[in-house]
């Protein structure tokens, strides 16, 4: 570029540091939209995450989503999944009584409390875990009618009993109920 114009180079610069398509768009109107897809996916793959694991997530449905992934963006979506209604901190008090405040982050947090660690989930896993621990309560499931009126649905026309483990059809739990 020896001996070429100074505007020239300036313009043949700023293409190149921007590339051909300019820069990605940063797209907040869909921050609700992508904390609930955000959500699906973690609650998809366990029943409890941490921040790191949602900032992971965030990052990974920004890119899929063509929009700009730093920081900033990825801290906002994971504010959003935070903040959204079905998200369900898990997060117990200190352990062991008040933290001084000289033992205390800018963001109130103890100093003896890992930074990332608090686990969240949502509110459909816990109703899953809710429902879950009501049928294990169960000592028996009803008989069900089929659809054509015959009194047989299957394998589950059977009486299901609970028998200290899974449960298994026409085998009596030893304990009366």
């Amino acid at each position: 570029m020896l001996g070429a114009d100074a505007s020239t180079v300036s313009a043949t610069l700023t293409a190149a540091t921007l590339g051909v398509g300019g820069p990605l768009r940063a797209d907040p109107d869909s921050v609700d939209s992508r904390a609930t897809d955000v959500l699906a996916r973690l609650g998809a793959r366990a029943a409890t995450w941490n921040r790191r694991e949602v900032a992971r997530e965030a990052a990974a449905i920004l890119r899929e989503a063509g929009a700009r992934v730093d920081d900033a963006s990825v801290k906002t979506l994971a504010d959003a999944v935070e903040a959204h209604g079905d998200s369900v901190s898990l997060t117990s008090l200190d352990v062991g009584g008040v933290v001084p405040d000289g033992m205390r982050r800018a963001d109130g947090s103890g100093v003896f409390v890992r930074r990332g660690e608090q686990l969240l989930t949502s509110k459909p896993i816990l109703n899953a875990e809710r429902d879950l621990a009501e049928l294990a309560a169960l000592r028996s499931l009803p008989d069900t009618e089929s659809a054509d009126g015959s009194g047989r649905a299957g394998p589950r026309s059977e009486t299901m009993t609970w028998c200290g483990g899974w449960p298994s059809p026409k085998r009596r739990s030893p304990v009366s109920t």
